[in-house]
């Protein structure tokens, strides 16, 4: 008798929902795959020292997922990151038909699915979750003091697609460029204090960390 081959489930269809979770991955996530230990693994982390990010971890993209893919994800406190993950041959499934690939982002050179790109509110929640998960919010400069979105990413297929969905909403985005930072991956932003308004209400934050600084660098003073 043969054994029966495993045909993997797609948990989902397109919604809003996944093109945001689809950004969260490709900010801060990882898709890992090993066939023949059985290992089938989605990560999300979040900076183990921060209260905000710990909220955003297990407040929004938990339930997040656990709506979205109708299961329930674990959560693990580790030295170096907090982070929610699970063991699951369908997720990994559904999340590669929708165009995210398994293994190192930066060697898949990764990039927005074509769905998002041609779907303007998609296209603004995946910018949401690439921003919440990989981005930060800083006064510009001494003489521009309004708040600034900042993005940064070492894959070159993610700073392309930024550049695309920006342009598509009608976000001006500075030139890519490495600066002497925390990090050293190539960073843009957002160009005028409009834009960065506009950035705000038409995008908008789902992670506390942004919205408090947000509000900390637009109070009169």
């Amino acid at each position: 008798m043969q054994n029966s081959v495993y045909k993997p489930n797609v948990l989902c269809d397109k919604s809003k929902e996944l093109a945001e979770i689809m950004g969260i991955i490709m900010g801060d996530g990882s898709v890992y795959v090993h066939p023949k230990k059985k290992v089938y693994q989605v990560h999300i982390a979040s900076n183990y020292r921060s209260k905000d990010e710990e909220d955003y971890l297990l407040n929004y993209i938990k339930p997040l997922f656990e709506k979205t893919f109708n299961l329930n994800m674990c959560i693990k406190k580790a030295k170096s990151c907090n982070y929610i993950w699970k063991q699951s041959r369908d997720l990994v499934y559904t999340l590669n038909k929708f165009g995210m690939p398994s293994g190192n982002k930066i060697k898949n050179d990764i990039k927005i699915p074509k769905w998002i790109l041609t779907n303007k509110e998609y296209s603004s929640l995946w910018l949401r979750g690439i921003f919440d998960t990989d981005g930060y919010l800083y006064p510009r400069n001494k003489a521009h003091r309004f708040p600034t979105i900042f993005f940064y990413s070492s894959v070159p297929g993610i700073r392309k697609s930024i550049t695309k969905v920006c342009n598509s909403i009608g976000l001006s985005l500075s030139k890519w460029r490495i600066r002497k930072h925390d990090h050293s991956a190539p960073e843009a932003r957002i160009s005028t204090r409009e834009d960065n308004f506009k950035f705000f209400k038409e995008v908008g934050f789902k992670n506390p960390k942004h919205t408090k600084r947000w509000y900390v660098f637009t109070e009169p003073r």
